[in-house]
């Protein structure tokens, strides 16, 4: 009975002491928090005054061409897409698998 009731408190003293490693945590963020973001966005972006370029864009000065380019564009968007089709016969052992 005696040992029973020291591996008892052995075990309690262990789960104690094992779980409070688990509650410290940083309540505070540091100063570089997001930096890694920030420096792969900053590595990416080719020109970074762009936003204060107002030329046109290269390739479309031809009015004709832009005005058939962006109805090819937004015509693209008109037609359901083909990828998607209903299974002929759904059941609960066919389904989620694909033929083609």
């Amino acid at each position: 009975m005696k040992g029973l009731l020291l591996t008892g408190i052995g075990l309690s003293i262990l789960a104690v002491v094992s779980v409070t490693g688990c509650t410290a945590r940083p309540t505070t963020l540091g100063p570089d928090y997001g930096l890694a973001y920030t420096m792969a966005k900053d590595a990416q972006t080719l020109n970074p005054d762009a936003g204060t370029n107002l030329d046109p864009v290269q390739g479309l000065e031809d009015a004709a061409a832009a005005k058939h380019t962006m109805e090819r564009y937004r015509s693209s968007f008109e037609k359901p897409e083909d990828i998607r089709k209903p299974i002929a016969s759904p059941s609960i052992i066919s389904q989620g698998i694909q033929t083609r």
